[in-house]
């Protein structure tokens, strides 16, 4: 995934992988939260999770990968604050931090897709 996106097909393939990733990231954590730790209300980050990551797979557009990248800087800051003793909530770093890499690609290629369609109009 650290491939330069150079065609619009580069980017439709990161956006149904970061998707398909947050998707999937989203239903192991429901599964956890209801058979693990009965935490019912919890389960609504991860709907969040799914309806942003499906709109990104759809449409493909920037609003959606911002989305995306603001949920994945929330649930950093928020596994940060866990590891230093200031909240409650997950203590994996690393997972947060790739979840904001695999969004920043996602931007970046929500943006290539934009860029390459108004050059396609303007010729």
């Amino acid at each position: 995934m650290s491939k330069k996106i150079e065609t619009i097909e580069d980017a439709t393939k990161i956006i149904n992988n970061v998707s398909g990733s947050f998707i999937g990231l989203a239903i192991i954590q429901i599964v956890l939260l209801v058979v693990l730790l009965q935490n019912y209300y919890a389960i609504i980050d991860s709907l969040i999770i799914i309806v942003i990551a499906l709109l990104l797979r759809k449409f493909k557009n920037i609003v959606s990968s911002i989305l995306i990248l603001l949920v994945s800087l929330g649930a950093l800051v928020a596994t940060v604050m866990s590891k230093i003793g200031l909240a409650q909530g997950g203590q994996n770093v690393y997972l947060t931090v790739l979840m904001v890499y695999m969004s920043i690609k996602a931007v970046k290629a929500t943006l290539f897709i934009r860029k390459a369609k108004k050059e396609e109009i303007n010729i």
